[in-house]
């Protein structure tokens, strides 16, 4: 279930001072504590950035970031630079993706922060783990795929056709993994890390090497990370290949310390590091809590993602079978959240299941799914290891970006994660999108094979004409969508009727459905024959039309008339009436209807009297305000009388008062 940090708002009371800033509810806790360490807590500026004032290119919105936020927080730096030569601050470290830094400081610098204007929020440094490797149903360790030159997770999800159909293997595409470290002499790995570094817990850059934890007991016995790379672009030193795109560079940042505990500060530090030196996919294979949902993740991955362009590819967690155990930064939204399958394409029992809530919206996750049983990879010790859990499904989805991006490497982070959701391998009995398979399990063939140019396919539309409705009913209209990339085309009806005035209503994707859309013209404006059709918009802002031609060519419904006869919408318009020009008497009807209107005085005498064959739907009629003598009338209250008539003498009637005032 979706947990919230909890804060204390603005206007916090804390030892009788007054802050207006956000305080995370632990930093309170350690304030209030008598112990004298110091505090490390992530500190969040107000300013951001104008989005529209970012450049086009990734590049230069890195450096743009990297400007604002310096700029942005140069006057709280300056303000505590007596502090750290005080002592009273051990480590400010600035991120630049997004405003903000770490503090690790007294209480008494912290309750300075919360006083002023410039900050937004402050809180903890909260910790990071690794995803305990679940234990699996011996029935899903049988491997239904035999080769003896392939792993066979990797010809699950067809890698190896990407390389022999199409020779791509990830070249010139950097994929970053922010983990426990990795053995960059492993036979496997040798030659395919361009860079490595290792981060403190306060997110500083503190070697250029990126060697694993040692040994551990319990959690992966700490080769984690080794495992992730290999699965991402291992080579075949075994005498079987098992990494997904091979020929991708690997950027290491190690963000686990020795004991494999890590933090916020650790991983944002890493993750930073490999976006500057250039990373377009980046693997975490970590997380919080099952069921965690933490607002901290979603903003940086936002960031991350539709900023400056990165896949983030997450696992969702191994906390399965229940519902609602994904966790962060797995079931953000922008994250590519990855489930474990087995080798039949079967869920891994372990695996964390969706639906996740973020500002009162469901989605669902997993996105997709990828091989997480019996993987086996490179490992710390120089040979090979086989694992369990959504760890080692997540970087098979890093591979497959990895080599659609060498493929075209003009994709878009949204773009990628979409064709990859869209080129799914679907489960017979599975309705899609799962909260247990997301889209599928990943097809990096498929993948590839619809990421190469630029995306100039707009969405087909299949759509049954709706060819007759009945008068004071909804006309819904439903059609299959598909497009080759993107997952959620916008899809809008447009539909008129004999007032010649277009109007609009959105389509919405059906609860179960990857494809059926379903929209209804409301009853209230359908008043006669309607003319609709159906738009589809992709990301690339290509779009299709049914029918095709629009406008010339038009889909028509016909609206028929009830069984019955139903009166509606009357009334004289308008009232009260000058006896300038005419006064109209509107209505609707269900049928066509022979209609007979009498205006009378208050004593009863008949002023006026007009026949009016009504047809179906809207009707309008006329009275230029004299007698039957052809006199105008004078002021005072009338009434109104209209008996409606069908073919089959059903009879409806109505009456009213309105005033005419000169």
């Amino acid at each position: 279930m979706k947990r919230i940090p909890a804060f204390l708002f603005v206007f916090a009371l804390l030892s009788s001072h007054v802050f207006a800033v956000q305080i995370d509810l632990s930093v309170l806790k350690q304030m209030k504590s008598a112990s004298s360490d110091k505090i490390s807590a992530i500190v969040y500026m107000k300013d951001d950035v104008d989005m529209s004032l970012l450049p086009a290119k990734r590049a230069d919105r890195a450096a743009f970031l990297d400007r604002f936020s310096m700029a942005s927080q140069k006057n709280v730096s300056d303000s505590l630079e007596a502090h750290k030569k005080s002592g009273k601050i051990s480590i400010i470290k600035r991120f630049w993706t997004f405003n903000a830094f770490l503090i690790v400081a007294d209480k008494s610098v912290i309750e300075e922060l919360a006083k002023r204007s410039d900050i937004l929020r402050i809180a903890i440094n909260q910790k990071v783990t690794l995803l305990p490797e679940p234990e699996v149903e011996p029935s899903a360790i049988i491997n239904t795929f035999s080769s003896s030159t392939l792993e066979a997770n990797i010809a699950q999800i067809k890698a190896d056709k990407v390389w022999t159909g199409y020779g791509i293997r990830g070249k010139g595409v950097k994929v970053g993994v922010a983990d426990t470290g990795c053995l960059d002499t492993h036979a496997d790995l040798a030659g395919k890390i361009a860079l490595k570094a290792s981060f403190d817990s306060s997110g500083n850059k503190i070697s250029d090497t990126a060697i694993p934890v040692p040994v551990l007991t319990g959690i992966f016995d700490g080769g984690h990370g080794t495992h992730v790379a290999g699965i991402i672009a291992g080579g075949n030193a075994s005498g079987k290949s098992i990494g997904v795109a091979p020929d991708a560079t690997l950027l290491i940042a190690k963000v686990f310390d020795d004991s494999t505990d890590s933090n916020y500060a650790q991983v944002f530090g890493g993750v930073e590091w490999l976006i500057a030196n250039g990373a377009r996919v980046i693997n975490l294979s970590l997380g919080g809590p099952a069921g965690d949902a933490v607002n901290d993740w979603k903003t940086k991955v936002d960031r991350w993602n539709s900023i400056l362009g990165v896949v983030v590819v997450c696992a969702v967690g191994n906390s399965g079978s229940a519902a609602l155990t994904t966790s962060s930064p797995g079931n953000v939204p922008n994250a590519l959240g990855v489930g474990a399958v087995d080798s039949s394409d079967t869920i891994a029992s372990f695996s964390s299941r969706g639906p996740i809530v973020w500002s009162s919206v469901s989605y669902t996750k997993p996105d997709v799914c990828a091989p997480g049983v019996v993987i086996k990879s490179s490992y710390m010790d120089g040979n090979y290891k086989s694992l369990n859990g959504t760890s080692m499904a997540s970087p098979h989805v890093a591979g497959v970006a990895a080599l659609m991006l060498e493929a075209n490497p003009t994709l878009e982070a949204n773009e990628i994660k979409n064709i990859i959701k869209n080129n799914t391998e679907k489960k017979s009995g599975v309705l899609y999108p799962s909260n247990d398979y997301g889209w599928g399990r990943i097809d990096a063939f498929a993948a590839v094979t619809n990421s190469t140019g630029p995306d100039t396919n707009p969405p087909i539309i299949d759509h049954t004409p709706v060819s007759s409705s009945k008068f004071g009913e909804d006309i819904t209209a439903s059609a299959t969508v598909t497009d080759n990339r993107t997952t959620s085309p916008t899809v809008v009806l447009y539909y008129k009727n004999s007032d010649n005035v277009w109007e609009t209503v959105s389509m919405s994707l059906e609860a179960g459905s990857t494809s059926l859309y379903k929209a209804a013209i409301p009853a209230s404006k359908v008043n006669s024959d309607i003319q609709y059709y159906i738009k589809a918009t992709d990301l690339a802002n290509n779009s299709s039309t049914y029918p095709i031609g629009v406008p010339a060519t038009l889909t028509k419904t016909s609206v028929l008339a009830q069984d019955a006869l139903t009166v509606s919408g009357v009334s004289p318009c308008p009232s009260p009436y000058s006896g300038v020009g005419d006064l109209a008497f509107s209505f609707y009807l269900s049928k066509p209807a022979q209609t007979d209107i009498r205006i009378f005085s208050m004593t009863g005498e008949t002023i006026k009297r007009i026949e009016y064959s009504g047809v179906l739907g809207y009707n309008s009629v006329l009275w230029d305000g004299t007698t039957v003598r052809a006199e105008k009338v004078g002021n005072g209250p009338y009434i109104y009388q209209i008996v409606f008539k069908d073919t089959l003498g059903s009879i409806q009637k109505t009456k009213g008062k309105f005033m005419v005032l000169k």
